[in-house]
């Protein structure tokens, strides 16, 4: 899945998404998302060559 198409569905849906960021272990890069509940998620798009 396209990960800068999930990030706007989820900021459409209200939820609170952070930019996303690529280090250079995913060069696909990866977002923080905070749930209700307070608990955070990274989520991240690995690439052919992320191990």
């Amino acid at each position: 899945r396209d990960l800068k198409a999930l990030r706007e569905e989820l900021l459409r849906a209200g939820l609170s998404a952070g930019e996303i960021g690529y280090p250079g272990y995913l060069p696909e890069g990866e977002f923080r998302l905070e749930d209700p509940d307070g608990y955070t998620l990274m989520i991240a798009q690995s690439g052919a060559e992320t191990p």
